[in-house]
């Protein structure tokens, strides 16, 4: 009897990955969670023993998705033998266990059970964030999946023994015990006691899957979470073309690492860029799939706590002219979406440059620039801060000092060496802090210390409500390991309209950060020749995207 296939191309799979392949034909893959010594063997083992394709697999979320879309793009792929060591993220429990469970249709988590998701310690990143539920079950269609995981117990199982077993044209020598599920099934019980069995145990599986219907072998494989009966053969192409999925939208990377923790509630990414990682939370936010709805007295929000972890920072060009920063250049095009819904190179240039200087060009309805270079000013800027400062006491305090009245103006002796005619300018003198210059100065002289901050929180007016719109941005943190002088920055942010601000606010930190090291470099270039910028981390607890918005 024939077995019918599909006709494929020859790099048929839709992602490259840490995989070989080898008959395209072939109705078996191969998947090992740990790429130790033993998983390298499994690996070559499988692809001479006549498996299709053999690889790794580290993440229960993204590498999972990688697997599914590829198995999905060859239909005579029929059986899944995940084999080899468990990994730390148990990557291979959380493959066959989508497999034998499915996943919540609601929230993409993998279950454990058929009325339950996996808990943390069972799987700590089960999570499937980007694949429509139809598409796993369209996958639980078309394979079954063996546990093969090494497993101490089935080692330490008494009473079985090494007999040789003819499959087809081929013997292997394999521990076994018969067992007789009724008086017309009698199945191959599998086991091992060492690693020369447990890879002769592997190639009798792939052997076995590759049999016609007619010849079917019958076995019982006791794996590391799944004990299961199988007729193993080789049904055939599960469909008479490839079933490709597009993962991701078009400009989404799968090389940005994904943790979902507490039912949904904290998402930790790590991205190569601001575009990867945009579009990653994005989709997720969109998805529904995690976080939580929060009613605020802005408008109805999904929210989440978002850690995140980007490794490059764009590059900027600047000059310095009367006193002011100008960015010259910098890199765009590559790392801004066009989904950004402010996706414009000269809006960035303007926001980043008013960062930098202190200024509010674009209308802001809080400028980090003013925070940043003028911290304190809005101490002075509301006639409500009167009573709360209580500066009329402090005016009267000051009066006592006065020296003399001269032509109607009054002339305050603040310290032995000190007069001024202008209490209030001198107050905005004394309470104003450039927080960038004194951070450059503070980084020139003690590189390595670990007070290198700038505020942009201020309790006095945001607590109370005087300042009436509150920064997102609580603090940036600075910090150079000596070794390798990287620069890292870790931006905190309570709240975070993620996606119509995250983009640009990256950017305004970005320059921030670029800056520092291109002036430490014009001020010390011997000293900071090996500065460079790292990787910029945020900490954001409630990253959210709005639902319904309300006027504001």
């Amino acid at each position: 009897m024939s077995i019918k296939k599909c006709p494929i191309h020859d790099k048929w799979w839709v992602f490259d990955g840490d995989f070989q392949v080898a008959n395209k034909y072939s109705p078996v893959a191969i998947v090992i969670p740990t790429k130790d010594e033993l998983g390298l063997k499994l690996q070559k083992i499988a692809l001479e023993s006549g498996a299709c394709i053999a690889g790794f697999v580290y993440t229960a979320n993204i590498g999972l998705e990688r697997i599914i879309v590829n198995i999905l793009a060859n239909p005579n792929i029929r059986w899944v033998i995940v084999t080899g060591r468990e990994n730390k993220h148990k990557a291979g429990k959380a493959l066959i266990m989508l497999w034998e469970y499915g996943v919540d249709s609601t929230t993409g988590r993998i279950k454990c059970d058929i009325n339950r998701v996996c808990t943390e310690d069972e799987i700590p990143t089960g999570y499937i964030p980007n694949l429509p539920f139809e598409v796993i079950e369209r996958f639980r269609q078309q394979v079954k999946v063996i546990d093969y995981l090494w497993n101490d117990k089935v080692v330490k199982e008494e009473n079985t023994t090494v007999n040789e077993v003819t499959i087809g044209s081929k013997t292997f020598k394999i521990r076994h015990i018969p067992i007789d599920v009724n008086e017309n099934n009698v199945y191959i019980g599998l086991f091992y006691k060492n690693e020369n069995e447990y890879l002769e145990g592997l190639k009798f599986l792939i052997h076995s899957c590759i049999q016609e219907i007619e010849n079917n072998v019958p076995v019982y494989v006791i794996g590391k979470y799944l004990e299961k009966y199988y007729n193993l053969y080789d049904a055939g192409a599960f469909n008479n073309k490839p079933y490709i999925v597009q993962l991701y939208k078009e400009e989404i990377t799968p090389e940005a690492n994904i943790q979902v923790l507490d039912n949904g509630k904290i998402v930790i990414i790590e991205a190569p860029d601001i575009k990867h990682a945009y579009l990653t939370y994005k989709r997720l936010l969109e998805s529904g799939k995690i976080g939580f709805i929060r009613s605020t007295r802005h408008g109805l929000t999904r929210d989440a706590i978002l850690v995140e972890v980007i490794h490059y920072i764009p590059k900027f060009v600047f000059r310095e002219e009367n006193g002011k920063i100008i960015i010259e250049d910098f890199e765009y095009d590559e790392f801004v979406t066009k989904e950004y819904p402010l996706a414009n190179k000269e809006y960035f240039k303007i926001y980043c440059e008013d960062v930098l200087n202190g200024v509010n060009r674009t209308g802001e309805t809080y400028a980090y620039g003013e925070i940043l270079r003028a911290f304190g000013k809005e101490l002075f800027s509301s006639t409500s801060l009167i009573p709360l400062l209580n500066v009329e006491s402090l005016y009267k305090i000051i009066e006592k000092h006065v020296v003399k009245v001269s032509e109607g103006k009054r002339i305050y002796l603040v310290d032995s060496n000190c007069i001024v005619e202008d209490l209030y300018n001198y107050l905005l003198k004394i309470f104003i802090v450039d927080q960038l210059k004194l951070l450059i100065e503070r980084i020139r002289n003690y590189p390595f210390e670990r007070n290198h901050i700038v505020c942009f929180w201020n309790p006095i007016v945001d607590i109370t409500g005087v300042r009436k719109a509150e920064p997102c941005i609580i603090v940036l943190d600075f910090k150079i390991i000596p070794e390798t002088m990287e620069l890292y920055c870790i931006c905190h942010m309570r709240s975070h309209d993620f996606i119509h601000a995250h983009i640009h606010n990256f950017y305004g930190i970005s320059a921030i950060v670029q800056y520092i090291v291109w002036k430490l470099k014009q001020l010390e270039p011997e000293k900071f020749k090996n500065l460079k910028p790292s990787k910029l981390i945020w900490v954001i607890t409630s990253s959210h995207m709005y639902l319904k918005q309300e006027a504001r």
